[in-house]
């Protein structure tokens, strides 16, 4: 076999013709410039269905719901000293343990679809761009702490004091039954976490509350066209370990989608 070419073409002179990056120019634009993100890392759960033909996960998992994913941040204090959030804010950190993490948000698209539902569809991605350090994977979860959308969604009354949405609400805009209007600081009232808390009677159980409100975007991670970006640099390198300098790790990029697309 003949061995590979490597190396600077014979008769080529390097000075004066290298491009260096400077990585932590990229780093200071998403830490300037990037959404603030609570970042949950997704892996899958050791359950199993128990036959010994499959690896799908347990239905009956109770760490995982059924759904064979896990989420997990980090067992390690993050210092955060420097930042001030709010009290949702906090219970979306406190409830998930997720990290705090900044990433730009580029590549925004939206797609209609007419006939593939049974109603009017339409759906969008966008890129995300983090530090290199920061090793998002497939599925990983993240909420835009600083970003707010519309969100509304159908839920069943349990007869209890206390409804939980979805995702936990910024700012309600109605809750309604088909034959009751619910009015805030009335007949209900938002807990520091983002619940319903029911001041008089509580719906029925079984009532259906269509909800409308505002909230964090959550999305997760569907596709990683960047998952790996590496330079060589040899500027500033005293002892490099190749003839064309060492390798750097460059910001990965990540396609995302809200999760409530997914």
């Amino acid at each position: 076999m003949v061995a590979p070419v490597l190396g600077i073409p014979v008769g080529t002179k390097q000075t004066g013709q290298r491009v260096d990056f400077r990585p932590t120019q990229f780093d200071l634009l998403i830490e300037t410039k990037g959404y603030l993100l609570a970042w949950t890392r997704m892996s899958i759960c050791p359950c199993t269905s128990g036959s010994p033909q499959s690896d799908q996960p347990d239905p009956n998992c109770t760490l995982c719901d059924g759904s064979g994913l896990l989420y997990f941040g980090s067992d390690t204090a993050q210092d955060l000293t420097d930042y001030t959030f709010t009290d949702l804010q906090q219970s979306i950190l406190d409830d998930s343990g997720a990290l705090v993490i900044r990433g730009v948000i580029t590549n925004m698209s939206s797609k209609q679809d007419r006939i593939d539902k049974a109603s009017n569809w339409v759906e969008g991605s966008m890129s995300l761009s983090v530090r290199a350090e920061n090793k998002i994977g497939h599925f990983d979860r993240l909420v835009a702490l600083d970003a707010k959308v519309v969100y509304t969604e159908h839920i069943k009354a349990d007869g209890t004091a206390l409804t939980k949405p979805r995702y936990p609400i910024v700012e309600m805009s109605q809750i309604r039954s088909l034959g009751t209007s619910y009015v805030l600081d009335t007949d209900y009232e938002l807990t520091a976490s983002g619940s319903i808390s029911w001041l008089l009677t509580p719906p029925a159980e079984d009532t259906v509350l269509s909800l409308h409100y505002i909230c964090h975007p959550t999305w997760i991670v569907v596709d990683h066209p960047h998952v790996a970006r590496v330079t060589s640099r040899i500027f500033k390198t005293p002892t490099p370990t190749t003839p064309t300098g060492d390798a750097v790790d460059l910001p990965t990029q990540a396609t995302v989608l809200y999760e409530f697309l997914l």
